[in-house]
């Protein structure tokens, strides 16, 4: 997969494995298109397509929208402990 910037809303992200929220997520083309032998992958909820990201948030109930928030804001304050990032 090419790193880098999404190339629009199904294109998969690069997969970088942060927070650790898996999703399974079946594995498409360069254009977003769900290749043929219906491979599927465990992808982290940061790395998947904002249209996937979306689709899975309508479908969480407010306990688990809030645990999942909680992890990825513990993720965020865990990268910025380890690359020392503060902002002003």
């Amino acid at each position: 997969m090419q790193r880098g910037t999404q190339l629009n809303n199904k294109t998969m992200k690069t997969k970088r494995n942060l927070s650790g929220i898996y999703f399974r997520h079946q594995i498409c083309d360069a254009s977003g298109v769900p290749i043929k032998d219906g491979k599927w992958d465990n992808v982290c909820f940061e790395d998947l397509p904002l249209e996937k990201q979306q689709e899975l948030i309508g479908k969480m109930d407010d306990r688990y929208k809030t645990s999942m928030i909680i992890t990825l804001a513990n993720t965020i304050n865990k990268i910025g402990d380890e690359l020392d990032i503060i902002t002003s």
